[in-house]
């Protein structure tokens, strides 16, 4: 029994915090990592929204996710979702990634230990401390999701990339090859 929840477990977090869907695809839409971005211009102005694409003259940030998304509306987004920002005007940009990290740790913290509390099993009877096995699940699973979300939160708060340009146009050219990685026709086209 201890064996078929522990096999029970890797499967299931396996197959919940891969990118891969376990079912293939039935339309022709592509899946997308949107990226929210925060950009703050020389001015002192912040925008947010998801980064469309860091091109050689300027920055292009979508104001809203497209919804059902083909090659060819990703190459021509609506216009009034569009904003484009010179390089010049660029002070810095903030990619903040893993904002559900506190949360995959969370259920992932007590996932592990509600199935760890349930294996174990029952304590004998005579002994000092009797823990039934639903205990030792409360107990396990309590703790699994606090120690998950600390984790989690950690994660989190360590995956910003800050990316500082300050009007610098060869320092944007420099950092553009990265911010590239987070824009969404990475691994697309």
């Amino acid at each position: 029994m201890k064996k078929f929840l522990l096999n029970a477990l890797i499967i299931f977090q396996i197959s919940f915090f891969t990118n891969q869907p376990l079912m293939a695809q039935t339309d022709s839409s592509i899946k997308i990592s949107w990226i929210k971005i925060k950009l703050k211009t020389m001015d002192n102005i912040k925008l947010t929204g998801y980064l469309y694409h860091a091109e050689p003259d300027s920055v292009v940030i979508l104001k809203e996710k497209l919804k059902n998304i083909t090659p060819g509306s990703l190459k021509n987004p609506p216009i009034p979702w569009v904003t484009s920002i010179a390089p010049q005007s660029i002070e810095k940009i903030i990619i903040q990634k893993g904002r559900r990290a506190p949360l995959y740790g969370s259920l992932i913290g007590l996932g592990t230990g509600v199935l760890l509390g349930y294996a174990s099993g029952s304590d004998p009877e005579g002994s000092f401390f009797r823990w039934t096995a639903t205990d030792k699940a409360i107990i396990l699973g309590t703790t699994g999701l606090v120690t998950g979300a600390l984790v989690g939160t950690i994660i989190y708060f360590t995956s910003k990339k800050v990316f500082k340009i300050n009007g610098n146009t060869s320092q944007y050219k420099n950092s553009r090859s990265k911010l590239a990685k987070y824009d969404v026709f990475h691994g697309v086209f």
